[in-house]
């Protein structure tokens, strides 16, 4: 069945009222305002990470990676998310009174999370869920299976007072597994969990990388009402619940907080995700030579550090330019050139290591010779 569009959410000034909404507008009734006042107000924003896609082979990633988005068709759902509106994430979670809601009124609006809806959102089909069959089905045997296929040699389950708990260290995981983890506890299963990962998230880290189905729709569907249902603890799917009340046409204020969503998974944070993380018993070997680990821990900050470098060259580069240029305008302004602004600091690029990948910033003098047009006094 071909996937459906989604309509165009509405421009920033259809979108954009005035401040000083009263409470009466944000809250379906008064079990809702006091939902929002003791268990939603309060409580952190998780966000959802995703990829830097570019429009080049392989999307700019790891090839292996590639493989596994186009598989999904999650060409949309992989990538880095939008910064969410703190303010309108806790009106929705506020607004969801019961279990059964597949919807949320968010200030006059009825802002549909229904599987099929999230799914059209992505531009995925509403398929077979292999993910919620297997998990049901799941046996010990079946889940130590998994385990052993994501996880390095020797990998056993997590003990504590004695008793395994089904669940395992991340730094245990395979490369592909580790990048991939990052997904899965941001924008399928969400956790705050970073350095353990359950049999839940990891049965469902197989799936995704032996390309099983996987109704995205139904998993987040399902992660909003529980996180609704519960007192305490980070509020899930910001970037999401943000973009489908936008394209509803709620209604934002200059008020209205915007949280930014950093940590966008690039080349290079997929390098520090599989660093090969030490196990029991080798810090003899690296204290008898095996320094590749710290080797290219080294690698990765050189290369951040150089990155830095090039970046705040570029800057420089272009404020010089607009020095001279703010100076140029100065003196055809005025009739007595009577303003002596300083020099810009050469030095500032001087210590710049070169970049053969990026002009240099111009000179005076070839400043001097462009033709671009002056503003004239009026």
């Amino acid at each position: 069945m071909p996937v459906k569009k989604m309509a165009k959410k509405p421009s920033l000034q259809q979108r954009t009222a005035q401040p000083g909404r009263d409470d009466s507008q944000k809250f379906v009734n008064e079990e809702a305002k006091q939902r929002f006042d003791t268990l939603i107000k309060a409580r952190q924003i998780h966000n959802e990470k995703g990829f830097l896609l570019q429009e080049t082979e392989h999307y700019g990633l790891p090839a292996n990676i590639a493989e596994v988005i186009d598989a999904h068709h999650w060409g949309k759902f992989a990538e880095h998310p939008s910064n969410p509106i703190v303010s309108l994430v806790r009106e929705f979670y506020a607004n969801i009174t019961t279990s059964q809601q597949t919807f949320s009124m968010v200030r006059g609006l009825k802002v549909s999370f229904s599987t099929a809806l999230i799914n059209l959102y992505f531009g995925l089909p509403d398929l077979e869920d292999e993910y919620s069959v297997l998990l049901e089905a799941s046996s010990r045997a079946s889940l130590d299976s998994c385990l052993g296929r994501l996880t390095v040699e020797g990998t056993a389950w997590i003990k504590e007072k004695g008793v395994s708990v089904m669940k395992c260290s991340r730094p245990d995981l395979h490369p592909l597994a580790k990048v991939w983890y990052h997904i899965v506890r941001t924008k399928l299963l969400p956790t705050t969990h970073i350095e353990t990962v359950s049999k839940e998230r990891l049965l469902l880290l197989d799936c995704i990388l032996e390309k099983k189905g996987i109704n995205v729709g139904k998993l987040i569907q399902k992660e909003i009402s529980s996180c609704a249902s519960r007192q305490k603890g980070c509020l899930f799917f910001p970037s999401l619940i943000t973009e489908l009340c936008m394209r509803t046409g709620v209604e934002v204020t200059s008020a209205d907080k915007i949280l930014l969503n950093s940590g966008m998974i690039d080349t290079n944070s997929i390098k520090r995700f599989t660093i090969p993380a030490s196990r029991p018993g080798t810090e003899q070997a690296t204290k008898s030579g095996d320094t590749g680990d710290i080797s290219a821990q080294i690698q990765h900050l050189n290369e951040m550090m150089q990155r830095n470098l090039e970046q705040q060259k570029l800057f420089w580069g272009f404020v010089k330019a607009a020095h001279i240029w703010q100076k140029r305008v100065f003196e055809l302004n005025l009739k007595h050139k009577i303003m002596n602004p300083p020099l810009f600091p050469d030095e500032l690029l001087a210590s710049m290591p070169a970049d053969p990948n990026t002009s240099a910033a111009p000179t005076d003098d070839e400043l001097e010779s462009e033709t671009t047009p002056i503003p004239q006094p009026m």
